[in-house]
């Protein structure tokens, strides 16, 4: 099994449900803190589950960056393939890592499906063989795959599977609009125009009205969707001052909805 050969950052210990949920808090406030902000909106119980979620994402993500052998990041890719089929398996063995033993609780405690984690890997083993998106249907794609179904899961935990689809185009868009802040000093006004009408096509298709719960994933749309109005403010241009400063803010938001809907 490849659940015992791949050398993860983080040791194998025994700790207490208590420690593993702080260590992978931190590692993903450190990390992610933009995705963070908003799992936080989330009680207690769901909260443990979506920062598992986003812990799990930046750990495979991090492969892209460690190794750039296609065979190498799929052996890579394959452990995680592992881990998670012994979960679902209903394996108690430990699985080596604090992001992994937290990933395990979240899927079941809430029972999430293992369909999203086939697409997850499908999208990522197509990255790892193909190479980087060429156009913005590829990079709708591949943000759909991999952003989009860690949304969808999120929502899963938070008890609104009947809104898979829309979870599925937040994550998109914000996986477009990351590559758009990410790839800032290559990317040409013409390609950031692209992906901007293709994230805003995303946006159209979501119901902008949400229960309180579902806050952790759908208030994303209304931050996204200012980092849109200023790139095309901005006329595109990736690297202006307006876009280059964006950040989103959950509990601002938060409060313009409330207050919206005095």
């Amino acid at each position: 099994m490849l659940l015992g050969l791949y050398n993860t950052h983080f040791r194998s210990r025994n700790i207490s449900k208590m420690a593993l949920h702080d260590t992978v808090f931190a590692e993903v406030k450190r990390r992610d803190p933009e995705r963070a902000k908003f799992a936080a909106l989330a009680p207690a119980r769901e909260r443990r589950a979506i920062l598992a979620l986003l812990a799990f994402d930046l750990e495979v993500s991090r492969i892209s960056h460690l190794v750039h052998e296609p065979t190498l990041a799929l052996i890579r890719l394959q452990w995680w393939k592992d881990g998670v089929a012994e979960i679902y398996a209903g394996s108690n063995t430990s699985l080596g890592s604090p992001v992994a033993e937290a990933l395990k609780a979240a899927i079941r405690a809430h029972a999430l499906s293992p369909v999203c984690f086939e697409r997850y890997f499908e999208t990522w083993e197509g990255r790892f063989i193909s190479g980087l998106p060429v156009d913005a249907v590829a990079h709708t794609v591949f943000a759909g795959g991999t952003a989009g179904e860690i949304e969808a899961l999120s929502l899963e935990v938070l008890g609104g599977v009947n809104r898979r689809d829309e979870a599925l185009r937040v994550g998109t868009v914000w996986g477009l609009v990351g590559t758009l802040r990410s790839q800032s000093q290559e990317m040409s006004p013409e390609r950031a125009c692209q992906l901007c009408e293709a994230a805003e096509a995303e946006i159209g298709l979501i119901n902008p009205q949400f229960q309180r719960a579902f806050a952790p994933v759908f208030l994303k749309v209304i931050g996204l969707t200012s980092f849109l109005r200023a790139l095309r403010g901005a006329e595109f241009d990736v690297t202006a001052k307006a876009v280059r400063q964006w950040r989103p803010s959950p509990w601002k938001t938060l409060l313009a909805v409330c207050r919206s809907r005095v």
